[in-house]
């Protein structure tokens, strides 16, 4: 019994061979970052970006609160708050669930962004030996939001004609850590899912090289479920939260580039800073789909263990049947992989946008004449 239970507990310390190697924050190369304040730190960082967030949101709603024609930008304004604030807030909250030791079974999904998590994650791709994977990806997830964010601010400081504020300083900064922290999240999903592959892979070699022990290869294969358990939540819960807001500004900001192309005689210096802006969001959240499907190889990433499922169906022989039937009924618990979700809350989201009841006609008059008043709020 003892030796079945090291087997299946060294599944935990699995490095990119396969071969069980115990570490140390040093051998992994962390040890200067985690020291006594460290999570003090990142605990203040992230509290003190979340607050300049809401800040942000609470002068916005202030000033569009209560104005019919100006009910679109307010939404509008909204989906984009929705696309910034989701990355620090996820990670504030796994922050605080780590500290206060929560075992709320709901919030099983913050144990993906846990230090230990990852760093097990890193393990499994050997990363002291080969690096991190994806290099060319990671340098597109830090250059590009920083390409957008200067483009923003070169067209609001140059082309526009308002005033330099507390609020627009706060507003722009905001948005240039909210973009660099979606580009790093975007990168995480992409280190986890490739962690997941190799994993997936291992496991496959190691129940192949101990068929008909089920304890030991039970034991293993509970290991990874419990993980990608953890990482499938996040992706789902990410994807409640973010496609919705895409969807959503998307195709506003669509329908009022058409609307100030089709009835604006002339274009004014506000015009102008409106479109530069609003090419500068559809951009961002055009690329925001596509790094989406490129981490995670997919619009989800349930396929990662349906995969591996099939390819144990496909391992499958006779000559240890109840074996096999065990472990693939244990294995089928996760095999739920259902789009109906995703579909509902996208139909929803522009069944809630065609149904918005504003003003037209003065919208379009506020975008023509200038007294429309995104590109200072």
């Amino acid at each position: 019994m003892g030796e079945r239970a090291c087997k299946v507990c060294n599944n935990w310390w699995w490095n990119g061979r396969g071969v069980p190697d115990r570490y140390t924050d040093q051998d992994i190369g962390v040890g200067r970052w985690n020291h006594r304040g460290s999570g003090l730190l990142s605990l203040s960082a992230l509290t003190l970006f979340v607050v300049l967030l809401a800040y942000y949101l609470v002068t916005f709603v202030g000033k569009l609160w209560g104005a019919r024609d100006h009910l679109l930008q307010l939404v509008l304004k909204l989906t984009l708050f929705t696309a910034m604030a989701i990355h620090p807030s996820l990670a504030l909250c796994s922050l605080l669930r780590s500290k206060l030791k929560s075992g709320l079974p709901h919030l099983r999904w913050t144990t993906t962004l846990n230090v230990g998590y990852l760093v097990k994650r890193a393990q499994v791709l050997d990363i002291g030996r080969k690096g991190l994977p994806g290099k060319p990806f990671l340098a597109a997830c830090v250059i590009y939001p920083l390409v957008i964010s200067i483009y923003r601010a070169v067209s609001f400081v140059y082309l526009s004609e308002c005033p330099l504020s507390m609020y627009g300083t706060l507003s722009s900064a905001s948005g240039f850590f909210a973009m660099e922290y979606w580009g790093l999240f975007m990168y995480l999903f992409y280190f986890i899912r490739v962690s997941f592959q190799r994993q997936f892979a291992l496991l496959i070699s190691f129940i192949r090289k101990h068929e008909g022990k089920t304890e030991i290869c039970n034991g293993a294969l509970f290991t990874a479920a419990m993980d990608f358990s953890c990482f499938r939540e996040l992706v789902n819960l990410y994807s409640f939260m973010m496609l919705p807001a895409v969807v959503f500004s998307t195709i506003g900001f669509l329908t009022s580039g058409y609307m100030l192309n089709k009835d604006c005689s002339s274009y004014g210096s506000h015009n102008v800073v409106y479109f530069q802006l609003g090419v500068a969001l559809y951009i961002m959240e055009l690329s925001t789909l596509f790094f989406y499907v490129t981490c995670l190889g997919g619009i989800r990433v349930d396929y990662l263990y349906h995969d591996f499922y099939v390819h144990l169906i496909h391992m499958r022989s006779d000559q240890h049947r109840v074996f096999w039937d065990g472990l693939l009924r244990n294995a089928s618990h996760l095999l739920s992989n259902s789009y109906a979700l995703l579909l509902t809350i996208s139909f929803s989201v522009i069944t809630m946008f065609m149904e918005l009841n504003f003003n037209t006609d003065q919208y379009v008059a506020n975008l023509c004449n200038g007294t429309h008043v995104s590109s200072c709020v």
